[in-house]
């Protein structure tokens, strides 16, 4: 009882605990309680037992005081008990002080991986929010474009989403022979930059809505900075191959050529940090010269 009685006023004293805290504790207390009472109770028998076995011999006199006896006797058990009680509080203090270094320390794990999961949870809803409004754009781009049949009759013909990069490409295709470069063994990067500019002076409206949502996408995952998960350039790398497998063959090849023109300048930091033309097809280069000549662009 008294050993209880100690141990409960330790843990409500001695230490501030939180409710939780006082649960843990219960709980490992619990597992360890039996064999500490058995251990403890052993020794306090054993030290009646000697304390029994040596009375009549040290402290009653032959003469048989025996109440002259009692004070010394009492004075005996006193002076030692009470260091062996002290020594007992002392060790559950240290005990109890253990757990609850346990309990914050496991608390801190627990709040630091929720803080992570929150912080990455927020990141990951702000990049599928952003690659949803990447869709958008595409799936709403339009050209009514004017066909001839066989019969030589005129109609107009709706190109929608993705398709619309192909009329793009045509027509940067268009004003780059057009220009009478193909024959040239060196082409003139000017060339290929005025080709580039009236295309996108034709387009400007599509294009430059399309090329500020991939950059605000790329420049989000790039300034992002998680204190509580390791955001290192590896992992911020698995989201943008997520933006980079949306990507078709004929965005690539015109993303390629607006960096070549001024308007890719701030876009070019993202283009090559993050390998976004590592799969565009050199096929549908306008010149296969390009290659080596934009030698700052990374494919």
């Amino acid at each position: 009882m008294v050993v209880c009685d100690v141990l409960r006023r330790a843990i409500r004293d001695c230490i501030p605990l939180s409710r939780f805290s006082r649960k843990l504790i219960g709980i490992k207390m619990r597992k360890y309680i039996v064999p500490a009472l058995i251990i403890v109770g052993s020794f306090v028998a054993l030290y009646l037992l000697v304390i029994f076995y040596s009375f009549p011999t040290k402290f009653i006199g032959s003469d048989g005081k025996e109440l002259e006896s009692l004070g010394p006797y009492g004075d005996f058990i006193g002076g030692s008990l009470n260091p062996l009680l002290s020594f007992l509080t002392l060790i559950i203090v240290i005990w109890t002080s253990h757990l609850q270094t346990r309990e914050l320390e496991s608390t801190r794990r627990l709040t630091r991986d929720q803080l992570a999961s929150n912080e990455l949870q927020n990141f990951e809803s702000g990049f599928f929010h952003l690659l949803d409004i990447y869709h958008k754009v595409v799936s709403g781009l339009r050209i009514v474009k004017l066909e001839v049949d066989y019969n030589s009759n005129r109609y107009y013909k709706d190109i929608l989403g993705k398709s619309v990069f192909t009329v793009f490409y045509e027509e940067l295709k268009s004003g780059f022979f057009n220009s009478g470069l193909s024959g040239q063994v060196v082409v003139d990067p000017q060339k290929t930059v005025a080709a580039y500019q009236d295309m996108y002076v034709q387009n400007r409206s599509d294009l430059g809505h399309y090329f500020r949502t991939l950059y605000n996408i790329l420049r989000f995952v790039d300034e992002t900075s998680l204190v509580h998960t390791e955001f290192n350039k590896e992992f911020q790398m698995k989201y943008v191959r997520v933006l980079r497998a949306q990507l078709s063959d004929y965005e690539l090849v015109i993303l390629y050529y607006n960096c070549v023109h001024a308007n890719g300048d701030r876009m070019l930091k993202f283009i090559n940090e993050y390998e976004i033309l590592d799969n565009m097809p050199k096929d549908l280069l306008l010149d296969l010269t390009h290659e080596q000549q934009f030698n700052q662009i990374k494919l």
